[in-house]
C-alpha cells in the first residue's frame, strides 16, 4: 500500500469494508514511516514534541531491534539502546520509560530541547545504518 500511495500510482486510496469502498488512511499503512517522519520533524523542522513523541521513538527503536535480530526471541530494546544510542540517562528514560507513562523521580523533567536532541540522535543513528530511510524523509520534505 505504501508503494502505491507514495508513488502516486493511484489518485484515491480506498479499501473494501462490509461490501463498501471506504477511504484508506495513511496512518495504518506504515506506522514506522509515520513515526520516523514525526521525529524527523522535531529534529530538523522545528516542530514541537508532543505526548506521542516518546512512543514514536520507542516504536522506531522496537522496529530496528526486530529488523536486526529477527530470529532471536529474547532481543531487548534496552540492549539495542545500550549498543546503539549514546549512554545518557535522558535518552534511556525517554525511550524506555516515558513511552509507557513511567517516570524516574530522580531525574529532572525532559525539556523540548532534550526531545529535539534525542530525536536528532535517533535520526543520526538511522542515517548511519540505514541512510535510505532518512534520504526518504529528506526528499519528502524537500519536494
Amino acid at each position: 500500500m505504501r508503494v502505491i500511495t507514495t508513488n502516486n500510482i493511484v489518485s484515491k486510496k480506498l479499501h473494501l469494508k462490509n461490501n463498501e469502498l471506504k477511504d484508506c488512511s495513511d496512518n495504518f499503512t506504515v506506522p514506522y514511516i509515520s513515526h520516523l517522519i514525526d521525529i524527523y520533524n522535531i529534529a530538523y523542522n522545528g516542530i514541537n514534541p508532543s505526548h506521542t513523541t516518546a512512543n514514536s521513538i520507542r516504536h522506531i527503536i522496537e522496529t530496528l531491534t526486530k529488523f536486526e535480530k529477527i530470529s532471536i526471541s529474547d532481543n531487548s530494546i534496552a540492549d539495542y539502546i545500550k549498543e546503539n544510542i549514546p549512554d545518557d540517562t535522558k535518552s534511556y528514560t525517554l525511550i524506555n520509560d516515558l513511552s509507557h507513562g513511567g517516570w524516574r523521580t530522580e531525574q529532572a523533567p525532559i525539556t523540548d530541547d532534550d526531545y529535539k536532541l534525542i530525536c536528532e540522535t535517533v535520526i543520526n543513528h538511522i542515517r548511519e545504518k540505514y541512510k535510505g530511510q532518512i534520504e526518504y524523509c529528506d526528499k519528502y520534505f524537500n519536494n
